[in-house]
């Protein structure tokens, strides 16, 4: 990937025996998000000894966190004519992955803004069921984590209200009661829940 990142660039190439994937320019690519250019050509690809229609194949990101565990990569297949085929993604995808696969690949041209909706209104309905997945897995573990601390809090707050010194107990007191409001705005920060949907690529698949 860098080698030819570079070569894109007009940079000299770097032998790949050279660097490994700790190496920071490596790092820093992995951690770049992978976002598709709306301005650009599209890949088209070809697959050998494959049934498939023409269409458009895609990755999307649906994120509700920062967490990994708050994400989801979704393969979506669209027919030419703006078909979802719910069942093909995954197929597809498992043939780019194939390292076996036959594989064509050169370039089409751009599709309009109206097709772009079409393919993002289709694969976001085709997404919300894993989206409520994810909301309820996120919302449960926010629950948990409250539940917690406030536990925790609350058996430390009963230990305050023992403490015989007055001006100790009222300044313990008034430091968990600041400490307990932090955590009711964390859950509640934690309960409103906002997806992020992204395109990472966008390939016309030949038939």
């Amino acid at each position: 990937m860098l080698a030819y990142y570079e070569s894109w660039q007009g940079h000299d190439l770097r032998l790949i025996d050279r660097i490994s994937i700790n190496d920071e320019e490596i790092v820093q690519h992995l951690r770049t998000d992978i976002l598709q250019d709306r301005a650009s050509q599209l890949m088209s690809v070809g697959i050998k000894n494959f049934p498939n229609e023409a269409g458009y194949f895609m990755l999307w990101e649906l994120s509700i966190s920062n967490d990994e565990s708050g994400k989801r990569i979704l393969p979506i297949f669209v027919n030419e004519n703006f078909v979802l085929r719910p069942m093909a993604g995954k197929r597809i995808m498992d043939v780019f992955l194939d390292g076996t696969s036959g594989l064509t690949v050169g370039a089409s041209p751009n599709i309009s803004d109206e097709e772009y909706q079409q393919l993002e209104s289709l694969s976001m309905d085709f997404a919300y069921d894993t989206f409520v997945e994810l909301k309820e897995k996120q919302i449960q573990l926010n629950q948990e984590s409250y539940n917690k601390y406030m536990y925790a809090l609350q058996l430390r707050i009963e230990a305050a209200q023992h403490i015989g010194i007055e001006n100790i107990r009222r300044s313990r007191l008034a430091k968990l009661d600041r400490e307990k409001a932090s955590i009711e705005a964390e859950y509640k920060k934690g309960s409103q829940i906002y997806p992020d949907f992204r395109l990472m690529i966008l390939v016309r698949l030949e038939a």
